[in-house]
């Protein structure tokens, strides 16, 4: 086991990940406020509950899922909201919405 604080002490050479800075990592700060995601789920799970398929006409889900986009910068940003329809194919309806210049852009859902 003598070759194991070996290898830790040769992986702190440096900027590698080693023992030492396992807990100094700092979490990336997401540029949409956890407000921001609240407010837009909530709007799209009352759009949801009113709407039908497009394709099929059965009622969509009220479980959806919000995906902010990687490529994020903090003055705009882009995220998806995809939902299925509760028919027999579960058609897929996708929306984006948009924070651009301090507004906060809803687009509709569509089918996909």
């Amino acid at each position: 086991m003598d070759w194991l604080m070996w290898w830790a002490q040769w992986l702190d050479l440096g900027d590698s990940p080693g023992p030492s800075s396992w807990g100094r990592h700092e979490a990336v700060a997401s540029p949409c406020s956890a407000l921001d995601l609240w407010l837009i789920q909530l709007t799209y799970e009352v759009v949801a509950a009113e709407s039908t398929c497009a394709r099929c006409g059965a009622p969509l889900g009220r479980r959806l899922r919000v995906i902010p986009s990687a490529t994020a910068r903090p003055r705009s940003w882009t995220v998806s909201i995809v939902t299925w329809c509760k028919g027999f194919r579960r058609h897929r309806h996708v929306a984006t919405a948009e924070k651009a210049l301090n507004d906060l852009l809803l687009g509709p859902l569509r089918a996909g």
